[in-house]
């Protein structure tokens, strides 16, 4: 927890509530928090918003959200290794070959859109999930969820999870690198860590 007032009263934790920031003076779930500004003071900002505040060495929760990010304590001294890779216009296939080849222990893939991978990737896609590497779909758009049951054409989100990959929902692509860090390091099933809706 990250506070204005570092000794201000919180209220007793809860599951839900153990990933949580408090930037400045107003509190956020950890999940929506991020920092959209480079070098400003209120830098980190949150979707949908602020649930709670700190005023007056006093911290108050309006809302508790009805999720939980727990997956569990992390007892090795150093995370798996989850790389993470955008997709951009041309993006071709060499950058998933060097990522495979490197043998990681997890791939996030910033996709387009609904999170949508190029066509010519799918082979790379396929051969990484064959090698027991999981593949975890974000949106690189800044907002809204990942599809799940939309398009179905090569490199959608329908065939992305034919061949096994798992879509990340709602977080964003770096939060969902540290997550797939998380769940192999707890032994979580991919299932159970992801979608984040």
């Amino acid at each position: 927890m990250m506070s204005a007032k570092p000794e201000a009263e919180l209220p007793e934790p809860s599951n839900a509530l153990a990933s949580m920031t408090l930037p400045w003076s107003r509190s956020s779930a950890a999940r929506f928090v991020m920092k959209s500004h480079a070098t400003s003071p209120g830098a980190f900002t949150s979707r949908p918003g602020p649930i709670g505040q700190v005023a007056e060495s006093e911290a108050a929760l309006w809302f508790r959200p009805l999720y939980t990010d727990y997956l569990g304590p992390i007892t090795a001294s150093q995370l798996p290794r989850v790389e993470l890779v955008s997709m951009v216009v041309g993006v071709g296939p060499a950058i998933l070959d060097a990522l495979i080849d490197s043998q990681p222990n997890g791939i996030v893939i910033e996709g387009f859109g609904g999170s949508h991978v190029p066509p010519t990737l799918l082979d790379r896609v396929d051969q990484a999930i064959a090698q027991g590497i999981p593949i975890v779909e974000a949106s690189r758009s800044g907002d809204g969820p990942t599809l799940r049951e939309t398009y179905a054409v090569p490199g959608c989100e329908i065939d992305l999870q034919a061949r096994g990959a798992v879509m990340a929902d709602t977080i964003s692509a770096i939060k969902a690198r540290l997550r797939l860090a998380v769940a192999i390091a707890t032994g979580q099933p991919l299932d159970a860590a992801f979608p984040v809706t």
